[in-house]
């Protein structure tokens, strides 16, 4: 049975049959759908719905806008074919939710049951299931949630859905660095670093992946990007293990016996051990950082807007 489309990464759509339903282009209908999809598991109360999608209006307004804007969902519901005609909402006096019985696909979807499945495993141990799954929610992510929207609710699923793809991403490159697939990992790599560019241990990833395809050239320009991106971007060096992997890379001496071990196979575990904390550290320190800077840069957003709108 054809399922109905909706597509919430990227900029908001709802196919059916590959095809753009412009009956749900309506924005409050946007929002509301989407709030309460990105909050399938839960029943949401009028009030608090009403208040949290339109919280610049009075609350007699807010919630004539949600009576109004579910009158408009089931419109265009209606006008759809019987195979996909069905509630999308469960709509009750007092409670909202998702209809967990509806016929939809839902591109969030793919992205959490992935990170739900391989959440504890480690990329090199994925299975054939885990792989696939990985793959399809890594295709699915088109772009930020809801690109363009900068509702506080909206910021905050737009975050922790990107930390999941990075999480993900992360570990697929892991799966191809030890199942020698160099060229789509480089491939999925340099999509990660669009996502984050100062994002340290996804520039070792890629050095050793160019270094294992047999470029030694682009591994040691990549240490580059990644000193300059840092040092731009942070005000800081990279980190130890990132500059001990460069080393070993510009001296020709990497050497991975079969599987690879680790990205710094010479060290004795001690050293690597301190080396790791380190690092991760200095990944977290960096980490906080980049959320400093995105939280700024939304402020900033948010406050053009309510200039715009003075």
């Amino acid at each position: 049975m054809n399922a109905l489309h909706i597509f919430l990464f990227g900029k908001f759509c709802v196919q059916y049959l590959q095809q753009n339903l412009s009956q749900f282009d309506n924005n409050n209908v946007k929002l509301l759908l989407s709030f309460v999809l990105l909050g399938r598991d839960q029943s949401h109360s009028r009030d608090t719905l009403a208040t949290l999608i339109w919280p610049e209006v009075t609350q007699s307004q807010s919630k004539a806008y949600l009576r109004k804007t579910l009158w408009q969902l089931r419109t265009a519901v209606s006008s759809l074919e019987p195979a996909v005609n069905n509630e999308l909402l469960l709509v009750e006096p007092e409670w909202i939710q998702a209809n967990p019985q509806a016929n939809i696909v839902l591109d969030v979807d793919f992205l959490e049951e992935a990170f739900s499945l391989t959440q504890g495993i480690q990329g090199r141990n994925f299975d054939k299931t885990a792989v696939a799954l990985v793959k399809k929610a890594i295709s699915s992510y088109k772009g930020c949630l809801l690109d363009g929207w900068y509702h506080d609710w909206c910021l905050y699923e737009r975050e922790r859905l990107q930390q999941l793809y990075t999480i993900i991403l992360d570990k697929y490159l892991e799966y191809c660095l030890y199942h020698q697939q160099y060229e789509e990992g480089i491939f999925y790599g340099l999509h990660l670093l669009a996502q984050d560019p100062a994002r340290e241990r996804t520039h070792r990833r890629l050095m050793s992946l160019y270094y294992l395809l047999g470029d030694r050239t682009e591994s040691i320009r990549q240490y580059e990007r990644c000193e300059s991106l840092l040092q731009q971007g942070l005000g800081v060096a990279p980190s130890s293990r990132t500059t001990h992997l460069y080393k070993l890379v510009k001296s020709d001496q990497l050497r991975f016996s079969g599987i690879v071990s680790s990205a710094t196979p010479s060290l004795s575990p001690t050293n690597l051990s301190l080396l790791e904390k380190v690092d991760q550290l200095q990944q977290l320190q960096k980490e906080m950082m980049t959320v400093q800077t995105q939280i700024s840069k939304n402020i900033q957003s948010l406050q053009h807007l309510l200039r715009d709108g003075s």
